[in-house]
């Protein structure tokens, strides 16, 4: 089923795409539409669940950050984000505070390692394994 509905958002597309010379109102009205029904991150922060940071604060942030932890697949350490704190921290909360404020997460925060951890019993049967997402740390 998840084929077929692809099949036809891709068909959908292409249609509009090709009509658009023909029909520019058809590409405008799902591009309105597509935008409409994006959830965002704007609302959070109007309702003060998520407040922007300082750099300061996210400074103390990633000295508080698990040192053991594995890394994701950007391959940067906690280790080099705690120990590199003050230099980088005006930089991320600039990218940090802008993603709040436009309602969008970068797309490569988003990527992630899943890898299968044994659960129980005999290592043999899938069943055995859950899976863990390594997420980069920065998008924590």
């Amino acid at each position: 089923m998840k084929i077929l509905v692809r099949r036809k958002h891709r068909e959908y597309l292409h249609k509009i795409q090709g009509s658009f010379s023909e029909n520019p109102k058809l590409f405008w009205n799902y591009h309105k539409a597509v935008l409409h029904h994006r959830s965002g991150v704007v609302s959070i922060i109007t309702s003060n669940e998520i407040t922007a940071k300082t750099p300061a604060e996210k400074a103390e942030l990633f000295n508080t950050l698990d040192t053991s932890k594995a890394t994701g697949p950007d391959g940067i350490p906690a280790r080099i984000l705690k120990e590199c704190s003050t230099e980088i921290a005006p930089s991320l909360c600039t990218l940090f505070n802008h993603s709040l404020r436009i309602g969008r997460f970068p797309a490569e925060w988003k990527n992630a390692d899943v890898t299968p951890v044994h659960k129980k019993d005999n290592k043999e049967p899938a069943e055995n394994y859950r899976p863990i997402s390594l997420l980069p740390i920065v998008s924590k």
